[in-house]
């Protein structure tokens, strides 16, 4: 069984979004594949909270001072 979420604005690392970890954990845990998916359905509805993630700024290394 498998649910495939999607999160907009995002790519890697979206297990540290609380009601995404929240809902990975909740299929984990069920005792059935039958009832990973209904708890997972219900999951990702708690999991709407991904959907207002802003998009992460771009990345920029921090640049060495020089000395004047």
């Amino acid at each position: 069984m498998a649910r495939h979420v999607v999160i907009p604005q995002a790519g890697h690392g979206t297990l540290s979004l609380g009601c995404v970890r929240d809902a990975v954990f909740r299929f984990v845990d069920t005792e059935s594949a039958s009832t990973a998916l209904e708890e997972v359905t219900a999951s990702a509805k708690g999991a709407n909270c991904a959907q207002k993630m802003p998009r992460p700024p771009a990345f920029a290394p921090i640049q060495p001072r020089v000395p004047p």
